[in-house]
């Protein structure tokens, strides 16, 4: 059971992703009651880390890398002892034609990219550290908002409500579109605009092998693949600063309906190509997680399947004008102003909404 917030709650926020997280912990610092409602079970939204038996063997199935030009999130670690490590380049790259035929080239892809010792999800459990528990609402799934005299009623899949005087939707705009009723009904203009934003990373999947020992390095590789083979287009090394582990990640070079149709037996077509790039050894890894963000509700809609080729323009939304003016404000790392659909986007819409909500209230 929750303790039922008090009729003074200011804000809620809807998405317990790194936008909502970070939003909420601003909110409470400047002493601004609010609500954080995340559908999941728990918080990070994309942000998936899943750790292993070995102490420090982990994998992000989500994000995984932050880049020295993106100074929020950098501040963030440094002002939470979060150390970073640099993304392992020393070797040569493996290329795989059409035809399954590899070669190896001296280069690196991802060339100084930083990496959070643990994952990053230490980064959304060190935000939600600033959080009481009874401001926190986990599998809290919102399905309806609607105006009233006094501000905002939300009410949830659960059969819960809540009144509140502002709503902060940090949840990607064609999730919102897709699963959240609006009374009065959004104003068109803002409801196109929010079914036109691609959700960064929401047609894509990624796969993760573990392995006792970065063996591959050994080898001369650096763990980055190049694939026009597939199943996996895009690899790389994923292993533990430490490398008391080995890991390897691959994004997913085929689309979401192929995906589906290779259900049964995805594992192992992933198996045998990591073993075609860097030795049979690759295709006997300890674990192999795989998350298809296309098949996920909470991130995808069907707009999304068709994979991003290139980074969108992403940008603020229409303001929702009407009844809704001054009472709905929408975030999140897809409508970040820069950096849009990365770790330090999240950051920024969050600085934003925080910004915009300290002006309503003078």
């Amino acid at each position: 059971m929750h303790d039922r917030p008090d009729m003074m709650t200011s804000v809620l926020i809807v998405g317990g992703g790194v936008c909502g997280v970070r939003l909420a912990g601003l909110l409470r610092a400047r002493g601004v009651s609010c609500i954080l409602a995340e559908s999941r079970s728990t918080l990070g939204g994309r942000v998936r880390t899943e750790r292993y038996e070995t102490p420090s063997a982990y994998a992000d199935l989500g994000p995984a890398w932050v880049w020295p030009h993106q100074p929020r999130v950098l501040s963030l670690l440094r002002e939470r002892s979060l150390p970073t490590f640099e993304q392992h380049t020393a070797g040569q790259l493996v290329f795989q034609d059409e035809h399954g035929a590899t070669r190896r080239f001296d280069m690196a892809t991802m060339g100084g990219s930083l990496r959070i010792q643990g994952g990053m999800l230490r980064l959304v459990e060190s935000l939600a550290e600033d959080l009481e528990a009874k401001h926190l609402w986990l599998d809290a799934h919102l399905q309806r908002l609607e105006c009233t005299d006094a501000g905002v009623r939300a009410s949830f899949r659960d059969g819960r409500t809540l009144d509140v005087a502002q709503v902060v939707l940090t949840v990607p705009p064609r999730v919102l579109a897709a699963t959240v009723s609006f009374e009065p009904e959004l104003p068109s203009p803002l409801r196109n605009a929010m079914l036109g934003v691609p959700t960064w990373m929401a047609g894509h999947a990624k796969a993760v092998a573990i392995y006792d020992t970065p063996f591959w390095r050994e080898g001369g590789l650096n763990g980055d693949a190049v694939s026009h083979c597939g199943p996996l287009g895009e690899l790389h090394d994923a292993s533990p600063h430490d490398t008391s582990a080995g890991a390897l990640f691959g994004f997913f070079g085929k689309p979401a309906a192929w995906r589906r149709a290779h259900a049964a037996t995805l594992q192992d077509e992933v198996r045998a190509q990591l073993a075609a790039l860097f030795g049979d050894a690759a295709g006997r890894p300890r674990t192999l997680s795989i998350v298809d963000w296309a098949q996920d509700p909470l991130v995808a809609t069907p707009a999304d399947d068709a994979m991003l080729r290139e980074h969108p323009r992403y940008g603020p939304l229409p303001p929702a004008d009407g009844r809704w003016s001054n009472i709905l404000l929408f975030s999140g790392t897809e409508l970040a102003p820069t950096e849009g659909g990365y770790i330090e986007g999240a950051l920024t819409a969050a600085e934003r909404a925080d910004n915009e909500l300290a002006e309503r209230r003078r």
